[in-house]
């Protein structure tokens, strides 16, 4: 059981450094910032990071909504 909770933590970690690289580099900021867009989407619209990011990954959230 430890070992899944485990795996499913860093698959969603790796979501997010995904798509926080992702906005990183299209957006030209800073990946701090990037992460900064994620998690105020996150909160604007009650939805998790790992969604978001999940959905920014995916390219089924563009660039620009996130801010």
């Amino acid at each position: 059981m430890r070992a899944t909770q485990l795996e499913t933590a860093l698959q969603s970690r790796l979501v997010i450094e995904q798509a926080k690289g992702f906005l990183a580099a299209l957006a030209g900021v800073r990946p701090e910032d990037a992460f900064e867009r994620l998690r105020t989407y996150a909160r604007a619209h009650n939805v998790s990071i790992h969604d978001v990011s999940r959905a920014v990954v995916a390219g089924s959230l563009g660039v620009d909504q996130p801010d």
